[in-house]
């Protein structure tokens, strides 16, 4: 993988992981140590990008929301961070969003979300417990 233009364009967190799971497979290589060190990059990347609401998403439903959310008056970096963060509620999408509540309705927030919801479907796993001693 060569960057031919750096800043190009924005990837989501989904092309990221995509482009990496393309590129993890196995391949005869020459330079045994730095490509194993390239290959721990990908995996713990891609591990880490799994964890994240890009591990469940598709590109169907990726393409499903962006039409469902072009009539809204959203930047291309919001858009990335409502696929990237996936906020599930208004709380979190007033962090996403920039100035949220004074663009938005409450009502038009809750559509936002409703959005969210019926395009990429998304449920947090529940976070780790501690170990008993």
């Amino acid at each position: 993988m060569e960057v031919v233009t750096e800043q190009a364009a924005l990837l989501s967190n989904y092309e990221v992981l995509t482009l990496l799971r393309a590129n993890s497979q196995p391949k005869t290589r020459s330079k045994a140590q730095a490509l194993q060190d390239l290959r721990t990059i990908e995996y713990e990347t891609i591990k880490y990008l799994e964890a994240l609401p890009c591990g469940s998403q598709s590109q169907e439903q990726i393409q499903a929301f962006l039409s469902a959310i072009k009539t809204w008056n959203l930047s291309k970096g919001e858009k990335l961070m409502l696929l990237n963060l996936r906020p599930i509620s208004a709380v979190e999408l007033n962090t996403v969003i920039e100035e949220c509540s004074s663009r938005f309705t409450d009502e038009q927030q809750a559509e936002i979300l409703q959005i969210l919801d019926e395009t990429l479907p998304y449920t947090r796993p529940a976070p780790p417990q501690p170990m008993a001693e």
